[in-house]
């Protein structure tokens, strides 16, 4: 009979454990590579904690790693609570910027309008049609822009992408 124990640390659920920031606690994932050479430490869209733990690393030094840097964490929770709120805050008459320059955000019969770009149909929610309209556009024009110019400086670009 052959028995086989498991004893990896590392195969947890992601977001068992907690990690105490400025007076309340947000999830904290540990999460193996075995390619990195050090602890790496990111904060996630919705303030969740990611700690890489190298090969030789261990769950220990990971969750030190994790306190020790507690204050850098507290800022990029900030900055990323204000972010969002500058997000909601997209309405009709709200200014942004389209080509370098500052438009804004004009009602219309038919939808929206920001410059010269007309948003059909944008009802409700303004900011997921505005980045949704202006995503497809950005996949449509700085894909041959970054192409061109790099050709002018004669640069080789392999491949854009689009992402926020």
């Amino acid at each position: 009979m052959q028995f086989e124990f498991n004893f990896n640390p590392f195969r947890r659920a992601p977001g068992n454990d907690l990690l105490a920031v400025g007076g309340k606690f947000v999830s904290l994932n540990l999460v193996r590579n075995d390619r990195a050479r050090r602890y790496i430490l990111r904060v996630g869209p919705k303030g969740t904690i990611r700690v890489t733990v190298p090969r030789r690393g261990s769950l220990t030094e990971a969750r030190r790693f994790a306190d020790a840097n507690l204050g850098w964490i507290e800022k990029q929770i900030e900055k990323l609570a204000q972010r969002v709120e500058v997000r909601r805050n997209l309405k009709v008459g709200s200014e942004l910027l389209l080509r370098g320059e500052s438009v804004r955000i004009e009602a219309t019969e038919n939808g929206i309008r920001c410059g010269r770009e007309i948003i059909p149909g944008a009802t409700g929610d303004l900011q997921e049609a505005v980045e949704k309209h202006f995503w497809k556009l950005a996949a449509t024009e700085l894909a041959p822009r970054v192409f061109a110019f790099a050709q002018q400086h004669g640069l080789t670009v392999r491949r854009v992408t689009v992402r926020n």
